[in-house]
């Protein structure tokens, strides 16, 4: 969530006609990166600083010369966050590391070994239903995969909730047409933003809502989907008024 809301910030610093704009971005994406670190959801710190170089890309590239100054204020803006946060990051860190021990162990009962044994037990219910099932369904699909394989146990705790990824929890309920439902309408967000709006900040949007589906399903809590579809939706009126904008100027020009 607060990945959408600095991403539309972002957007909105950058169209401002003011000389500081990039000193106020790097402000704003260091604010917002640092309370991401804080929520300790590691897709979301990782992905954030690729979603703001491709909000950059056009002040970096500027008139075909790159801006290496801009690039280096940049990584030192991320360092210094990730400094300042660097004991969060250890934990999180060290808790992946333990958790991935723990599962070759055959424990899937921890944060990432209850993704890796969810993600599992999901692919094979929808193997087993390739058309689509009710939850109830799945839920006695992952119960059964469990009993025979204990180390996929961890997934069992989570099936009357999701299974942390938009596409294997679409699959596994919605089947076939589900799934390519869903690759469509990611597509479908990827082609727009590249081909009719041509805005990188939707771009951003576009892409945080598919990493986000890496490890969570956004469109199972309403408050997520109605944080990104807001901010979607703002993110395409400011490039819409950026666009009207630039091409006024040119009609004045002439």
């Amino acid at each position: 969530m607060m990945m959408f809301i600095g991403i539309v910030i972002a957007q909105a610093t950058l169209l401002k006609k003011t000389a500081k704009r990039v000193n106020l971005f790097l402000l704003n994406y260091a604010i917002f990166f640092i309370l991401i670190i804080l929520t300790e959801t590691r897709a979301a710190i990782l992905a954030f600083p690729l979603l703001n170089i491709i909000l950059l890309y056009p002040f970096i590239k500027n008139e075909k010369k790159i801006d290496f100054n801009l690039i280096k204020k940049f990584v030192i803006v991320s360092i210094t966050c990730l400094i300042l946060c660097h004991n969060t990051i250890n934990t999180r860190a060290n808790n992946m590391f333990s958790d991935l021990k723990r599962y070759d162990s055959s424990d899937s009962h921890s944060s990432v070994g209850a993704r890796i044994a969810m993600y599992k037990t999901g692919i094979v219910s929808f193997l087993d239903a390739p058309w689509g099932q009710s939850a109830e369904s799945r839920a006695i699909s992952i119960q059964q995969q469990t009993e025979k394989d204990s180390s996929l146990s961890g997934a069992s705790q989570y099936t009357e909730v999701h299974l942390h990824n938009e596409f294997i929890e679409t699959l596994s309920l919605k089947g076939i047409f589900g799934g390519v439902a869903l690759f469509i309408f990611y597509v479908s967000l990827i082609y727009v933003s590249l081909f009719f709006i041509k805005d990188y900040a939707v771009i951003s949007l576009s892409l945080s809502l598919m990493i986000y589906g890496l490890s969570d399903v956004i469109f199972y809590e309403k408050n997520i989907s109605i944080v990104w579809i807001l901010t979607y939706c703002l993110s395409i009126v400011l490039a819409k008024s950026k666009n009207e904008k630039s091409l006024t100027s040119t009609a004045d020009s002439k």
